[in-house]
């Protein structure tokens, strides 16, 4: 089976693919492939997920696709019904609102709480010099990190006092989920947890 999966950048399609493929792996059969397409953008992914979607459903030779957006909830700007007031319930709306726009089966909306970095929280020993003994006490929820203060900014925030360099998510960002297993991380992130379930439900149906 192939999945293909819509992200919002380059460096999270160069970040996530191998993550990914990793992951599914190591839980099925081999045969499945995972292949990303980036839209440039959080607004772009917006107004770019049902074209994207429809160009990328049906694989060379009728192989079957599953398809899969996955997005930042950091920076996402939408209009919410008064109803949803907490972070879940607003997650869970935006997941029917773009699976109903896209309409299609093969589609699952997912979301990274509240950015992609929030998963290496999960695995402090992965982080460089003195960053692993210097995090917030409260580290066993990283998607529960501020959104005033997102992962990616706090990682940011520890790399300027505790290494010799600027965190940059091109290259450190890479290494360290090279090292991260996903496993762990979907342990204590319940957000990427549903998409890795999601990713081998789908994996597994087809033998």
């Amino acid at each position: 089976m192939k999945f293909v999966g819509v992200v919002e950048g380059q460096t999270e399609k160069e970040i996530l693919r191998p993550f990914l493929q990793k992951w599914l792996r190591s839980q099925s059969e081999p045969g499945h492939a995972i292949q990303l397409v980036c839209t440039k953008g959080n607004s772009k992914f917006v107004k770019q997920l049902v074209d994207v979607v429809k160009e990328n459903r049906t694989a060379p030779g009728h192989l079957p696709v599953a398809v899969f957006g996955l997005l930042d909830y950091q920076g996402l700007s939408m209009s919410y019904p008064r109803t949803c007031t907490t972070l879940g319930e607003r997650c869970e709306w935006a997941k029917t609102h773009f699976e109903s726009q896209v309409n299609d089966a093969r589609f699952k909306m997912f979301f990274a709480v509240h950015d992609i970095e929030a998963w290496l929280f999960s695995q402090p020993k992965i982080f460089p010099g003195q960053i692993p003994s210097r995090l917030p006490r409260d580290m066993e929820r990283p998607e529960s990190i501020n959104s005033n203060n997102p992962p990616s900014k706090l990682l940011e925030s520890l790399y300027r006092k505790h290494v010799n360099h600027e965190y940059d998510k091109r290259v450190d960002g890479i290494r360290l989920f090279h090292k991260l297993d996903p496993m762990t991380a979907g342990l204590k992130c319940p957000q990427l947890q549903a998409l890795l379930d999601d990713i081998l439900m789908r994996a597994t149906a087809t033998k």
